[in-house]
C-alpha cells in the first residue's frame, strides 16, 4: 500500500467514526476531532506524490488539500462536476468550514481553542473541549454542505 491509499483508507475510517459519534449526540469536540482528522487526511491524500514518496508531515492540510484537488479532473468527474470553474467555486465556497477546521489545532500555545485538549484564557479559567459547543462558530447550513462534499469526495476516490 503506499502513502497514498493508506491516508485515503484512514480518511475513510475517521469519517466512519464521525458518523457514528454524530448519531449518538455527544458533545461536539469528539464530532468535530473525528472531522478534522479526516479531512486532515483527505488533504494528504491530495497532497501525496502519485510516486509513493512519504509526504512532508503536517497538520495544516485541510485547505490546501482541498485546493490542490481543483487540479484533478479525474475527481472532479468522479463527484460529478463536468465544468472546472463550477467545482472550483464549490471548493471555495467550503474553505471557510475547512479553515475553521484547520485553525481548531491543537498548538503549543494552551490558551487557543480547540477540540482536543483544554485550555485557559490566560486567567485561571481552564474551559474543556466537552464543554463548548463548537458547532455555533460556524454557519450550520455550511457545516452540512462540507460534510456532504467531503463524504462525496471520500465515496468518489474510493471507487477506483
Amino acid at each position: 500500500m503506499s502513502w497514498k491509499e493508506a491516508f485515503l483508507r484512514q480518511a475513510l475510517s475517521d469519517f466512519k467514526v464521525h458518523e457514528e459519534l454524530a448519531r449518538l449526540q455527544l458533545p461536539s469536540c469528539h464530532e468535530l476531532l473525528y472531522l478534522q482528522m479526516a479531512v486532515e487526511k483527505l488533504g494528504k491524500y491530495y497532497l501525496t506524490p502519485n510516486d509513493g514518496s512519504k509526504p512532508v508531515p503536517t497538520h495544516k492540510s485541510i485547505v490546501n488539500g482541498l485546493k490542490h484537488s481543483t487540479s484533478n479532473p479525474a475527481t472532479r468527474q468522479k463527484m460529478g462536476f463536468s465544468n472546472h470553474t463550477i467545482y472550483r467555486e464549490k471548493i471555495q465556497r467550503i474553505c471557510s468550514v475547512a479553515q475553521w477546521l484547520e485553525d481548531l489545532y491543537p498548538t503549543s500555545d494552551d490558551n487557543a481553542p480547540n477540540a482536543k485538549y483544554p485550555w485557559s484564557d490566560g486567567t485561571c479559567d481552564v474551559t474543556a473541549p466537552c464543554d463548548v459547543e463548537f458547532h455555533t462558530q460556524v454557519s450550520l447550513p455550511l457545516l452540512k454542505e462540507f460534510k456532504a462534499f467531503i463524504k462525496g469526495m471520500l465515496r468518489a476516490e474510493s471507487t477506483d
